[in-house]
């Protein structure tokens, strides 16, 4: 610390970190042809593959996917219902990256 008292190992200071999980495997065993449909009311912690890991804390869930090569996100509340493909949900052309041509065949 220096003279002024402050205590470097307070967390005032530091970013507070926010607990996520990754749920992209558990998600995309709920697409069928090529769409995702989470009904409104559905408590996300209590689906397969998913877990609370923040009780009493307010959940999201956010989706980023590509869809027709275009790179889509979106962020829903804990029990609300969303569905996938939305055009609504397309980012920006400035945050759109080239997507990667696939190797040639050896």
């Amino acid at each position: 610390g220096g003279s002024d008292g402050a205590n470097p190992n307070s967390t005032a200071s530091r970013p507070r970190l926010v607990p996520w999980l990754d749920v992209t495997t558990a998600t995309q065993f709920m697409v069928f042809d090529s769409h995702l449909d989470l009904h409104p009311g559905v408590h996300k912690a209590d689906m397969l593959g998913f877990c609370d890991p923040c009780p009493e804390e307010d959940k999201f869930f956010r989706v980023r996917y590509r869809y027709r090569g275009r790179l889509h996100e979106v962020t829903v509340g804990e029990e609300d219902g969303v569905g996938l493909p939305n055009q609504s949900h397309q980012l920006p052309a400035e945050w759109q990256c080239p997507q990667q041509p696939a190797p040639a065949p050896v």
